[in-house]
């Protein structure tokens, strides 16, 4: 009899909390990486998700979000605006990282190939997508999106907003070359990683973190966890100061693939190289002694 390749780890027992995985999975909808995420998010943030497979495709990683993997895996992806993209993958007996550059040859958006109208399009869709989101716009600045409606009714389909897209960066090569390491890590090891990201409250936290001082060019983050029974996805920001609890188990996983000093997910925190994120130590102030002068 075939031992089940879930046997290893009958200890591990996940917090309440993710996203059962889909029943059945239209065949249009199989390179959506969040797939469990796909009705409940606001179209906006829908839309970037359903154009980024490439992403995640340009790295051959395989969509997590859609079945059980042959073993558990966790998947740490961050992308900073101003150095290489990483993913980090951990799986029971290995850790491997991926550092990605772009192509010197990566076809940049060139609004030439657009027709007029079309470069009008992608500029409106680019700021206001979906353009009849009401919550977000001014009542001005949606009474002329109302008008370039009923003129371009085109613009409500986000199939039309992908294939401008398309046409001005057509993919057809990988957009990142990259490198892979893997490191070796035992079934204690990973237990012990996971057992960080199970306490932190990582389970019960929304998909989509906020940030109340989001800085210019913050890095993306996220972190995918492929179970058994259930999927689980946050994506948030590289934020300032954020000693947020499951963000100090990202870095534990980041310290532990050695990545320490290029990823530093806890803003004013220190991370020490076992994993465990103390409070910077601050120099003592005393008051100053004041003199007595004589009479």
């Amino acid at each position: 009899m075939a031992i089940s390749p879930w046997a290893c780890h009958p200890s591990i027992r996940y917090p309440p909390g993710g996203y059962d995985y889909p029943k059945q999975i239209a065949a249009k909808d199989a390179n959506f990486y969040f797939y469990p995420m796909k009705d409940s998010l606001p179209r906006s943030d829908s839309f970037i998700i359903a154009v980024g497979h490439t992403f995640f495709e340009d790295f051959n990683e395989p969509n997590l979000s859609l079945r059980p993997m042959a073993t558990p895996t966790f998947r740490l992806t961050w992308s900073p605006s101003f150095s290489k993209v990483t993913i980090i993958t951990l799986t029971p007996h290995e850790i491997t990282i991926k550092e990605g550059t772009l192509r010197k040859d990566y076809n940049y958006p060139d609004k030439n190939l657009l027709t007029p109208i079309e470069r009008l399009h992608v500029e409106v869709l680019g700021t206001s997508f979906p353009i009849d989101d009401t919550t977000h716009h001014s009542t001005r600045k949606q009474h002329r999106l109302d008008s370039m409606g009923r003129l371009y009714p085109q613009l409500y389909d986000p199939a039309y907003y992908k294939y401008l897209l398309d046409k001005e960066a057509p993919h057809t090569v990988p957009s990142y070359i990259y490198t892979v390491t893997k490191i070796p890590i035992t079934p204690a090891g990973f237990d012990s990683l996971v057992d960080r990201i199970n306490t932190s409250g990582y389970w019960q936290w929304p998909f989509k973190g906020s940030c109340p001082e989001l800085p210019t060019d913050a890095g993306g983050i996220t972190l995918e966890a492929n179970t058994p029974e259930k999927y689980k996805v946050i994506w948030g920001s590289d934020c300032p100061y954020d000693s947020i609890s499951y963000k100090q188990a990202w870095q534990a996983l980041v310290n532990r693939a050695g990545m320490e000093k290029h990823i530093q997910l806890l803003w004013g925190w220190k991370a020490d190289t076992v994993g465990v994120i103390a409070a910077p130590s601050l120099p003592e102030v005393k008051e100053p002694v004041k003199k007595k002068h004589k009479k």
